[in-house]
């Protein structure tokens, strides 16, 4: 039988999780105890940053983090993202493990066609961080559109069809990345002209290219609008192709669109 020093030291051992604690405030509605709500935040800090330790020790935790800051970057939000990443990056130590984030970062960043402009001074911010962010920004200006060979362009396939448009439009937004990071002397006009002339080179002068020598046009005229300015002889060239196999009305039209931004 229990005396009551037994009975104290019997109490005194029994133990609550959290979430007991929620439960019996909510069922007693208990709003006031300050003693017992200063108990449960500590409790909960506590908790909170057990949980954080544990996540820390992984690459998911810092890619989660940098995945969920530039999903939030907007006009209005651009300053206080750009600061959060800056932050987070300064406490990132780099070795194998954590390198790919930097190719992470440089695909949200060139893919987000909408703002382009945004991620591409996000990115003249962070460069600095490592040497390769300089080396993804340069050798992905080689591989333009490396996949055009391969494309079918079958409307009958729908799911290859959407597989090949989603890689078309990754390429366009690729290159409006790279047209605003030319915009902020990230790149100089030298990789510009390899990537234009890159393009011209993979058109074909066929029937059957004629979807493909549109895309190409097409993503021409996406970058010659985010800046007009380049001097270069690639508008001569398209003043050319009305003469060739393989560019019909649309792909003239598109060209048409071109240079009415050079005579504006």
């Amino acid at each position: 039988m229990f005396n009551i020093k037994h009975k104290l030291y019997y109490y005194s051992m029994i133990t609550y999780s959290i979430e007991e604690i929620k439960d019996y405030i909510l069922k007693n509605n208990i709003k006031e105890n300050k003693v017992l709500k200063e108990k449960f935040n500590i409790l909960n800090d506590k908790n909170n940053i057990k949980k954080v330790k544990k996540v820390k020790k992984g690459i998911h935790y810092h890619n989660d983090i940098i995945i969920n800051i530039m999903n939030k970057i907007t006009d209005s939000t651009f300053e206080n993202m750009k600061e959060e990443m800056i932050q987070h990056l300064k406490n990132i130590e780099w070795n194998e493990t954590t390198i790919p984030l930097i190719e992470t970062i440089f695909s949200i960043s060139s893919k987000n066609c909408f703002y382009s402009n945004l991620f591409a001074l996000l990115y003249k911010d962070i460069i600095e961080f490592h040497p390769l962010f300089n080396d993804i920004m340069i050798n992905n200006t080689k591989t333009i559109f490396n996949f055009i060979d391969d494309l079918m362009f079958d409307e009958d396939n729908y799911d290859l069809w959407c597989d090949e448009q989603k890689r078309i439009i990754d390429e366009q937004s690729l290159c409006i990345f790279y047209m605003n990071l030319y915009k902020i002397d990230l790149l100089n006009e030298e990789y510009i002209h390899s990537i234009i002339q890159n393009l011209i080179k993979k058109m074909k002068y066929t029937k059957k290219n004629e979807n493909i020598n549109y895309e190409i046009v097409n993503i021409l005229f996406k970058m010659y609008e985010i800046d007009n300015t380049l001097n270069h002889s690639s508008i001569k060239f398209l003043n050319e192709l009305k003469k060739q196999d393989g560019i019909n009305n649309k792909i003239l039209f598109k060209i048409m669109d071109i240079f009415d931004m050079f005579t504006m």
